[in-house]
């Protein structure tokens, strides 16, 4: 009687987690591709759009009080510079990881 038991419990331990999977699998989560499809108005091609560039945001007295010690040791030292490039940098290795691009990743981390 406890081998069969254990089978009988073996089983609903089962039909629970097929029964969670079922109510789990094949439901939209987080962000689809669709979400942006709705934002492209109709009739214009993806290639076409262009986006436009963003101005830099103005260096805030924390960022400059931070950049003082670099631009005394560093006189041609930008602080907006730096920031573009920081943020430019995140940008590509955000987009090369969601792509799945170990080769432009590879140079980029160690």
């Amino acid at each position: 009687m406890p081998q069969q038991f254990q089978i009988v419990i073996f089983a609903a331990i089962a039909a629970v987690v097929l029964f969670s999977l079922y109510n789990v699998l094949g439901k939209k989560v987080g962000r689809q591709p669709e979400d942006n499809a709705a934002k492209i108005p109709p009739g214009i091609p993806p290639g076409e759009i262009v986006q436009q560039p963003k101005a830099p945001p103005p260096v805030d007295p924390a960022t400059a009080a931070a950049a003082a010690p670099l631009k005394a040791r560093d006189p041609a030292f930008d602080p907006l510079r730096f920031l573009e490039g920081a943020r430019t940098a995140y940008e590509t290795i955000v987009r090369a990881y969601a792509a799945g691009d170990a080769a432009a990743l590879r140079p980029l981390l160690t």
